[in-house]
C-alpha cells in the first residue's frame, strides 16, 4: 500500500492558495490555477525520468487524485504523447463512498482540463462536491479521451466519441487533525473488449381519423458485449446514454420534385439521461394501443445470450439479417436497455391507408411528417455478475459508442401478405372467368333477368313470351314428330 501523506497536504495548499497571501477567498477557477509540475515537484522523491515521452503513446494513466480545499477533486494523468494530437481527457468514471462498506455507485463525470506540461496534465471533475465525511473513498475504474480516427482508427461497426483506458484504483483520503492523508491500492475492473449498439424495429400499427393517419414503430435499442472475464451469468448492468429528438418530412409521392427526399428537419438538444439499472428478471414489452395492427405483441429480456436474442427476434414478425447476425452472435451478452418510438403522419384521410403499402401510395400519398428519438454515445458503467458461485460488483473499462441507424431486423410485412394473397384470389378468379365466361355469363344473365322480371311486369310478359317461343323453337322437331305420328295414326283408322 502505497502512502501519500504531508507531501499532498502541502500540495493541496499550493493548489488552493497559489502564490497569494492567505487569508484572501478565491474563486474555484483560482484555486486551481497552479502548474502541474509546481504541483508534482513539491513531492521531493518525485521524478519525471520515470515518465518517458512516446509520440506514438495516446493513452491517458492517472497516477495521482487529490481533493483542493474548495471541494474540487483534482486529477493528474500522465500522457506519453504530450501535445501530440491535442489530445485531453473527457471524462472519468469512478465510484465514492464514506466508508469500505457503503455500495459503490459507478458514474461518469465530465473532467475540466487545467493545464499541462509536457507529458503530465492536470484536470479537475466538473461540478463535483466532496462528501461531507471523515473518510471519502474514490474507485476510479477508468478514464477517457474523445476519438480520433486518424489516430485510433475506424471502428468496427457504429462511431466512438470517446477512447477509454483502464485506472483500477481506488484512493482513499483521512482527515485527521486538520491533515489529509492518502492512501491507494490497486482494484479490479471489467473491460469491454468487442462491443456491438443496434436496435431491433416493431411495427406499433396504425391509427386512422379523418384528420389523417399516423404509422408507429418501437426500436428497442440494445448492446451486444464482450468482456476479459468469464461471466457466468450476468445479473446487472448500469449503462448511460443521450437521447435527441428529430422532427422532419419525408416526401413518398413520386410526381413531387423532392421525392422520396427528407427536408425541414428540425433537432432539439442531445440530452444525457441518468445511468439506469437493468436486472436479468426485467422484460421488455413491446405493446400497442388502439388502430389497426397486424402484427403480434412481443415480450423478451432485458439480458439474453447472443443466441437467445437471436432466436427470439426470429419470429413472425421479425427476421435477424445477415449483419446482425454476424454483430451479435459472436459476442457474449446482448442488453436490451432502451425504447423509443418513430411516428409518421399524414394529413391523407383514412383512405391513404388502403394504399399505403400498394404501388398506387406512389401517387396518392404526399408529405408524410416523422418523428424519431436518437439513441447515442452509450457507455457501460457497471457489471453485477456471478463467476464460479461468486459474485462481483465491478467498475468498467468501456469505449463510449454510437449504434448503427439502420435496425438489424427486417420487418416480416402482414399487410403486405394479406394484400399479395387477396391479389392472388383475384388473379385465380379471373383466370377461371377467362376459361368459363360463358357459364358465368349464362348464370349472371339469368339473374339479370329474374330480378327485372320481379320489378317489372311488361317486361316478365315479354320474357314469358321469349321464353314460350324459344322452348317452342327448340322443342320444334318433338312437336313436328308427334304430328307425324297422329298423322299416321289418323290415315290408318280412316282406311279400315
Amino acid at each position: 500500500m502505497k502512502k501519500i501523506s504531508l507531501i499532498l497536504a502541502l500540495i493541496l495548499i499550493v493548489v488552493s492558495l497559489g502564490c497569494v497571501p492567505s487569508g484572501i477567498a478565491f474563486a474555484a477557477a483560482e484555486t486551481v490555477g497552479s502548474n502541474v509540475l509546481d504541483d508534482l515537484h513539491i513531492d521531493e522523491t518525485f521524478d519525471e525520468s520515470k515518465y518517458p515521452a512516446n509520440e506514438k503513446d495516446y493513452s491517458l494513466n492517472v497516477f495521482q487524485l487529490a481533493e483542493s480545499d474548495e471541494g474540487e477533486l483534482l486529477i493528474y494523468v500522465y500522457q506519453p504523447s504530450g501535445d501530440v494530437g491535442a489530445l485531453k481527457a473527457s471524462s472519468i468514471t469512478l465510484a465514492r463512498a464514506k466508508d469500505n462498506s457503503s455500495i459503490l455507485n459507478f458514474a461518469n463525470y465530465k473532467l475540466t482540463f487545467l493545464n499541462s506540461s509536457g507529458v503530465f496534465f492536470k484536470y479537475k471533475i466538473t461540478n463535483f462536491e466532496l462528501l461531507d465525511s471523515d473518510v471519502r473513498i474514490y474507485n476510479v475504474a477508468s478514464i477517457s479521451r474523445p476519438y480520433n480516427v486518424n489516430l485510433d482508427g475506424e471502428p468496427a461497426s457504429g462511431s466512438i466519441t470517446e477512447k477509454t483506458y483502464p485506472v483500477s484504483k481506488m484512493w482513499t483520503a483521512t482527515t485527521k487533525d486538520e491533515n489529509v492523508d492518502y492512501t491507494v491500492d490497486e482494484t479490479d475492473v471489467v473491460e469491454i473488449t468487442d462491443e456491438f449498439i443496434g436496435h431491433v424495429s416493431y411495427s406499433d400499427g396504425f391509427k386512422m381519423s379523418f384528420g389523417g393517419t399516423t404509422t408507429g414503430v418501437t426500436n428497442a435499442h440494445f448492446v451486444a458485449f464482450s468482456t476479459d472475464r468469464r461471466i457466468d451469468d450476468l445479473l446487472e448492468v448500469k449503462i448511460e446514454f443521450y437521447t435527441q429528438e428529430f422532427t422532419y418530412k419525408y416526401c413518398t409521392n413520386i410526381l413531387h420534385s423532392h421525392y422520396n427526399t427528407n427536408y425541414d428537419r428540425t433537432s432539439g438538444a442531445a440530452v444525457k439521461r441518468e445511468p439506469i439499472i437493468k436486472k436479468s428478471d426485467d422484460a421488455v414489452n413491446h405493446s400497442f394501443e388502439g388502430g389497426i395492427n397486424f402484427s403480434g405483441q412481443h415480450k423478451w429480456k432485458r439480458i439474453m445470450t447472443p443466441k437467445e436474442f437471436v432466436a427470439y427476434h426470429n419470429n413472425e414478425d421479425s427476421k435477424i439479417m445477415t449483419k446482425g447476425n454476424a454483430n451479435i452472435l459472436n459476442k457474449q451478452w446482448v442488453l436490451s436497455f432502451y425504447e423509443t418510438q418513430t411516428l409518421m403522419s399524414s394529413d391523407k384521410n383514412p383512405l391513404d391507408f388502403i394504399f399505403t403499402f400498394t404501388k398506387l401510395s406512389l401517387l396518392w400519398k404526399g408529405e408524410n411528417t416523422i418523428k424519431e428519438t436518437e439513441v447515442s454515445n452509450v457507455m457501460i458503467l457497471q457489471l453485477t455478475f456471478q463467476t464460479q458461485g461468486q459474485t462481483y460488483n465491478l467498475g468498467v473499462v468501456n469505449n463510449r459508442q454510437n449504434g448503427d441507424k439502420e435496425p438489424v431486423n427486417e420487418a416480416i410485412n402482414q399487410v403486405q401478405q394479406i394484400l399479395n394473397q387477396i391479389t392472388a384470389f383475384f388473379k385465380r378468379l379471373g383466370d377461371l372467368f377467362v376459361q368459363y365466361w360463358w357459364i358465368i355469363a349464362i348464370v349472371f344473365g339469368v339473374i339479370a333477368i329474374g330480378v327485372l322480371s320481379a320489378f317489372f311486369k311488361p317486361f316478365a310478359k315479354g320474357v314469358w313470351w321469349v321464353f314460350k317461343i324459344i322452348f317452342y323453337i327448340v322443342t320444334l322437331p318433338i312437336w313436328l314428330i308427334i304430328w307425324g305420328v297422329r298423322a299416321v295414326k289418323k290415315h290408318k283408322d280412316g282406311n279400315k
